[in-house]
């Protein structure tokens, strides 16, 4: 358990970590089935929701990005 907790510490403050609680759906839209999905942040409770797959991808890239971008600072 120690080892883990190291590597946990490490990771948030040497990597730059963010979570999210991930929640997919699948509704029916004009006949068709369509995904949703919704990321929610544990630790502030922002919610943030997608109406298509690619929009959830298109945000977790712009995260990434963002994420890295820290980094090299």
């Amino acid at each position: 358990m120690g080892v883990w907790e190291g590597k946990r510490g490490m990771i948030t403050e040497e990597m730059g970590y963010r979570s999210f609680l991930l929640r997919l759906w699948c509704v029916k839209q004009n006949g068709e089935l369509a995904w949703r999905a919704s990321l929610e942040d544990p630790n502030t409770g922002q919610q943030y929701f997608f109406s298509s797959s690619d929009a959830l991808n298109e945000f977790l890239r712009q995260l990434r990005q963002d994420l890295e971008s820290e980094m090299d600072k």
